[in-house]
């Protein structure tokens, strides 16, 4: 898959990237198609994510109308742990990321070394690994589902504007960052701390339902 990805980049790439910059052979002219096709696979992969966990949650009690969703109640563990109206597939859904995220950290961890950003990003990926596998073990598949489709969802206008950064014109770019700096703010700074921290605590710390 990603020699597909890295195929379809460098057509893209050949023509638009600055030859000055980067010049024709150059590993910094590789390395760049590299980076950039290591961007579109990970901006397709959190597109499918996106929509198919939307898909599958829409309709559920714990998918919020600012996410999309048809209510204001958020219900993540009722009747727990012997929750019964769990989404179909989200099961499914919730290991095949768990495995993404273990290849990205692994991946990361092999090829990545020499990267000045190497311990940050290993940490990133290390405490996005623990989160997911506990949620996951825990049974806070609900909670858990809610906050990757707030954080996928701002990482494929992250994902954008790496991808269009070195090869469109700056009304290119700047409507990738404005997408890129709004899905950031509404998902991240608004909805996950006013909305769903905040209903997770009056719901479940403030008043803890017997």
């Amino acid at each position: 898959m990603k020699k597909v990805i890295y195929i379809i980049a460098s057509s893209l790439l050949d023509t638009r990237l600055d030859k000055e910059r980067f010049p024709v052979g150059s590993h910094a002219r590789n390395d760049k198609i590299f980076k950039v096709a290591d961007h579109m696979l990970k901006m397709s992969f959190y597109v499918v994510s996106v929509s198919t966990l939307y898909y599958m949650i829409k309709d559920t009690n714990f998918c919020h109308w600012s996410l999309g969703g048809s209510v204001s109640r958020l219900e993540f563990f009722d009747n727990f742990p012997c929750q019964k109206d769990i989404p179909e597939f989200l099961h499914e859904w919730y290991i095949i990321k768990i495995g993404y995220y273990s290849h990205e950290m692994l991946y990361h961890l092999i090829y990545h070394r020499k990267r000045y950003d190497f311990s940050e990003l290993m940490t990133h990926h290390f405490i996005t690994n623990v989160l997911v596998y506990f949620s996951f073990s825990t049974g806070a598949i609900k909670l858990g589902a809610a906050v990757m489709l707030l954080h996928d969802f701002s990482d494929i206008g992250v994902a954008v504007m790496k991808i269009v950064y070195e090869f469109v014109g700056f009304y290119g770019q700047l409507a990738a960052y404005v997408f890129m700096f709004s899905s950031f703010v509404y998902t991240r700074i608004i909805v996950f701390p006013f909305v769903v921290l905040y209903q997770f605590y009056l719901r479940y710390l403030e008043s803890p339902v017997p």
